[in-house]
């Protein structure tokens, strides 16, 4: 350090692709060592400097460049971090690792839960659509699509079908014991699905597009002897969107839908007929919306940072909040009784509403990014929240009285 002349530099013939990320020293058995991480993802004890760094034979390749590498009291164990946001626990001795924890690494879109199911719940993004266990927290399943990213996703009523809306125009549906492909619907819209939506019968798809038009597709399953066979055809295509579809709403008569729209409008389809039954218009980019249980009243947010209540049958509106001072207002979902409903957007928070009275009762931190859906669970019991940053956090339910919550 005196001199400032370079001592020593190494691998001499093998060097690290794509960079060295990461870098920690260890001593074992008086000996010093190093643990390096590539930007390739290989992980490899290297010897000392007077061996010129030459790399041993205890070397990983790991899903995803190395990004963090920390030792566990003297290095018997120590924990290494990836750019996929996965965690692993390695043994210095034997060399080996388990995956402690993963998670998305780049921006959640959506998020589902099975229907009257708590105890699962499935996350869409970049690449892929995961199936997550709600109370241990562990990843269950994963579906991979390479190159694309799932905008919205749906599951079947009776959880046979998971149905997903790809920026490749396609509409793909796995099977969520394999994740395989069941059958995928081919240039459905020419800009990208950007939502989607499961009939109650299962028989239908509802889809939206980033040109701004909404289809709706039949699926008829037929049985051979090896297998299933699935056919889809175009029933209606409505046309009177001028912007990004961004959300669809399915009613729970199952007669309406209502479709979202960064035109500016909000409107709600009779799905017998395939005509509108009302329309919206604001001076914003709708994000999402939310229908009443009891089908004679709606809630929107967009860009304008408000909440608006809206009559169904004819569109009027009844009353508008403010919902945030800054960002666009992008999730929402009401409780089944009607008396809560929860938002989040680009402020970072979520915040848990009174429908009637319009205030805020619990506002959650924890977002490190704008909020991109939220969700009630269909016991009521806890919400989860997903944000561009990549997160899910998981939020005790404020809807429970405290004598519930101890039981």
């Amino acid at each position: 350090m005196k001199t400032a002349i370079l001592v020593s530099i190494g691998p001499p013939k093998k060097i690290f692709s794509m960079g060295v990320k990461s870098l920690c020293h260890i001593t074992t058995g008086g000996q010093l060592q190093y643990l390096v991480g590539a930007g390739d993802g290989t992980l490899s004890i290297v010897k000392d400097r007077h061996s010129k760094f030459q790399q041993t034979k205890n070397c990983v390749k790991l899903n995803g460049s190395i990004t963090s590498i920390s030792l566990r009291g003297p290095g018997h164990q120590f924990f290494v971090g990836t750019s996929c946001s996965n965690i692993y626990r390695f043994n210095f001795a034997e060399f080996s690792c388990i995956l402690l924890n993963t998670g998305h690494s780049s921006s959640i879109n959506d998020i589902i839960f099975p229907h009257e199911t708590a105890d699962l719940f499935l996350t869409c993004g970049k690449e892929e659509i995961r199936v997550w266990h709600a109370s241990s927290e562990k990843e269950m399943l994963r579906i991979t699509v390479s190159n694309m990213t799932c905008n919205a996703l749906d599951i079947s009523r009776d959880g046979s079908i998971i149905i997903s809306a790809w920026n490749d125009g396609r509409i793909r549906a796995h099977y969520p014991e394999t994740g395989k492909l069941m059958y995928q619907i081919e240039n459905a819209h020419n800009r990208g699905v950007t939502s989607i939506a499961f009939s109650a019968d299962s028989n239908r798809i509802i889809s939206g597009g980033g040109e701004g038009q909404v289809r709706v597709w039949r699926i008829e399953i037929g049985n051979t002897y090896t297998k299933d066979i699935f056919k889809t055809s175009l029933i209606e295509s409505m046309k009177e969107h001028k912007g990004c579809v961004t959300q669809i709403k399915l009613f729970p008569n199952g007669i309406q839908c209502v479709s979202v729209s960064t035109d500016g409008t909000c409107i709600i389809w009779n799905l017998e007929n395939y005509q509108r039954d009302a329309v919206i218009f604001a001076n914003t980019l709708f994000q999402c919306a939310c229908i009443y249980p009891d089908n004679c009243q709606i809630i929107t947010s967009g860009t304008d940072r408000n909440v608006a209540y809206w009559e169904v049958t004819d569109g009027t509106q009844i009353r508008e909040l403010e919902a945030a001072k800054s960002g666009s207002v992008n999730a929402m979902d009401i409780s089944k009784d009607g008396k809560y409903f929860i938002t989040g957007g680009g402020d970072h928070l979520i915040k848990v509403w009174l429908y009637e009275e319009g205030i805020v009762t619990h506002i959650g931190v924890g977002h490190g990014g704008s909020i991109k859906r939220v969700k009630i669970s269909p016991d009521q019991t806890y919400m989860i929240s997903v944000g561009e940053e990549g997160a899910i956090l998981r939020w005790l339910s404020p809807f429970l009285t405290e004598s519930s919550k101890s039981t």
